[in-house]
């Protein structure tokens, strides 16, 4: 009978530690990192090439070791970390484990080189495939440098699993960037293929952040400073206004330990609960500090994720550290004005936002004198007829123009009046009020919407809307109702539909930046020409951001700032399959994003264009979402109700 139980040998059972610890680049440099932080390092720099498969060089400032310590530290289960079965109780360092350099020389060509702070000479060390081939004396300055080569190259089953370059490099800058947040007095450089993208100058965490999020966002995020029953909890938490379609920024970090933890997650959003919109997701980078008897690192395999021996108190922290810095907030939400662009000063009537400028936007100039402008000094542009503007003062002029249409494109202006012209203009208005257009008259006039005779293809009539929200239309012998929100988002949805080869692009005259985490960049620009299809026209810019120069054309006037970072956020969850069809939530997202909304006061003109576009396409019937777009009530239906018919 043969025996069945055999000792693995060295080489497999490195193998299987290598499954255990390494799984992609990213995990072989969250390891490297977290040794050159518990070596005391005060500068850590990251170099990779080709999303880390090919190259990754790890140097760092700290203690070094001697020629002895170098080679042990290749062994399983060697670590100067923990000595006792008692400090697993208790761990204060980011590793120790004692088989991450093992486990990934077993799979890789790794050389170290290390040098203590007062020896005049270093050491050495080449291992390939998990067997030691050079030790040998060299010149090195203090501290160590890990080169890890061709990783996966004796498991080629491992490393087809490997995804694209850019997707690793990604996961890698996105780890890199935690690191950063969780430790903001060592300095993190981080080089990809010869172009640094991240620098933390490790001055403390204003500056982290500011490295990590940007300046925009950055500005945004409030400090953090509150203590409560042992735990102290510090960093900084985003005003409401950065909230984000998912959770990719939220940063906890406990004991200066990057954890994942449901727990401070939910503290973190019920705290916002309602201050937000429902669907966003709160920002932070928070880091609790508490007794290391009091939480257990040792539930996950990479220490990510954490048990605390009380998580009310954890919650409660978390909680009212957030609650009490949004209290103390007193400043209210800047208004961004419009950029000058020219020696006039002009206000971006389409865009209060100031989000882009774009090229048709209406602009009303203002006078460089102080001069009295009445309602009748105002000009506009003829709209399917006469258009009168009824109002007593200057403002009620004005507010029609803020409500005037973004699809008309012309420019409103106030005419500077000419007192010697002003008894003639006010008589010719008077002759043309008289001599009103008999076919095509539309008249405002104290919020009275009048529609004459249309043409023959156009037999309907605005009777009114509901709430800001639901378009009353007489058409033939029925009344529509008309859902405008889900009416614009169904028919934008198709018509992006057909952007494969007719792509329309909007150029906008100052670009949008965009700020994105890593992995949301890597999926923009694993997708860019699908962007492209759409109609965008962008660029990775800077670190963590892309640059819009231009939108589709009927997305001109929206949220470009938003749409990316949910286009983003969707191509992240998984909806990367090149196939057409596999995009169709994405563009349900834009469509939606960009719609006018519910409750949203509209321009009359807005209103009528939407209907007869609408009326154009009989077809659609439903939003992308599967609400009804249209419903209508008959008139026969309503002379039953009113006893008219029998």
């Amino acid at each position: 009978m043969l025996n069945r139980i055999q000792l693995l040998s060295k080489q497999v059972a490195n193998l299987i530690a290598a499954g255990e610890v390494v799984d992609r680049p990213s995990s072989v440099v969250k390891e490297l990192i977290e040794n050159a932080i518990d070596a005391g390092s005060k500068s850590v720099t990251i170099e990779i090439k080709n999303g880390g498969s090919t190259y990754i060089r790890i140097t760092d400032d700290g203690c070094g070791m001697n020629s002895e310590d170098a080679a042990k530290a290749f062994l399983r289960h060697a670590t100067s970390k923990i000595s006792r079965a008692e400090d697993l109780s208790a761990i204060k360092t980011l590793g120790f484990r004692g088989e991450a350099l093992a486990a990934i020389a077993s799979v890789s060509k790794t050389e170290l080189i290390t040098c203590e702070k007062d020896s005049t000479s270093g050491t050495r060390v080449v291992v390939e495939g998990g067997e030691l081939k050079i030790t040998e004396e060299t010149g090195a300055p203090a501290g160590t440098t890990i080169i890890v080569r061709d990783l996966f190259f004796n498991t080629p089953a491992r490393r087809k699993f490997l995804k694209k370059d850019v997707t690793e490099s990604a996961s890698i800058a996105g780890l890199v960037q935690n690191i950063a947040l969780c430790n903001p007095f060592i300095q993190i450089r981080f080089i990809r293929d010869g172009r640094e993208t991240l620098f933390s100058p490790g001055t403390g965490l204003s500056a982290a952040v500011y490295a990590c999020f940007g300046k925009e966002t950055s500005s945004l995020m409030l400090p953090v400073d509150f203590s409560s029953e042992g735990i102290h909890v510090t960093g900084f938490v985003g005003k409401p206004e950065t909230a984000r379609p998912n959770r990719n920024m939220q940063h906890f970090s406990v004991n200066s330990r990057m954890v994942k933890s449901r727990v401070l997650s939910i503290a973190l959003e019920e705290s916002m609960k309602h201050s937000i919109m429902v669907g966003k997701y709160p920002i932070c980078v928070l880091n609790a500090e508490i007794d290391f008897g009091a939480v257990d690192v040792n539930v996950h395999p990479s220490k990510i994720e954490v048990k605390f021996s009380d998580e009310r108190s954890m919650y409660d922290a978390i909680f009212f550290a957030v609650r009490e810095t949004l209290a103390n907030d007193n400043k209210r939400q800047e208004m961004r004005l419009p950029i000058k662009t020219s020696d006039e000063k002009t206000v971006d009537i389409q865009n209060p936002k100031n989000e882009f400028v774009q090229e048709t936007a209406p602009k009303i100039s203002k006078p460089s004198a102080n001069i009295d402008i009445s309602a009748a000094d105002w000009s506009y542009p003829d709209i399917s007829g006469s258009l009168k503007v009824c109002a007593s003062e200057p403002a009620d002029a004005a507010k029609f123009m803020l409500n005037y249409s973004s699809e008309v494109g012309k420019t409103l202006k106030p005419v500077i009046p000419d007192p010697a012209e002003t008894g003639k203009q006010e008589e010719q208005g008077r002759i043309e009020a008289d001599n009103t257009q008999e076919n095509e008259e539309v008249t405002f006039c104290e919020n009275e919407i009048k529609q004459e005779t249309l043409a023959e293809e156009e037999k309907f009539r605005i009777a009114g809307e509901l709430f800001n929200t639901y378009i009353i239309a007489e058409f033939d012998d029925k009344v529509l109702f008309i859902d405008k929100h889900a009416a614009q988002e169904r028919m934008l949805y198709e018509k992006l539909k057909t952007r494969e080869h007719t792509a329309s692009t909007q150029a906008l005259l100052q670009p949008v930046v965009v700020s994105l985490t890593p992995n949301e960049l890597a999926q923009i620009a694993e997708n860019m020409k699908f962007l492209e299809k759409l109609g965008f026209e962008a660029e990775i810019f800077g670190t963590n951001e892309l640059l819009v120069r231009g939108v589709p054309t009927e997305l001109s006037w929206a949220d470009i700032n938003g749409l990316i970072i949910d286009i983003a956020s969707q191509l992240q969850s998984g909806k990367r399959d090149p196939r057409p069809e596999v995009y169709d939530d994405i563009l349900h997202s834009i469509a939606c994003k960009a719609a006018i909304k519910g409750g949203q006061h509209n321009a009359y003109e807005d209103i009528l264009n939407l209907v007869k576009e609408l009326l154009a396409q009989p077809d659609i019937k439903h939003c992308p979402h599967g609400r009804p777009v249209v419903l209508e009530l008959t008139k026969s239906y309503f002379e039953k109700q009113f006893k008219r018919q029998q």
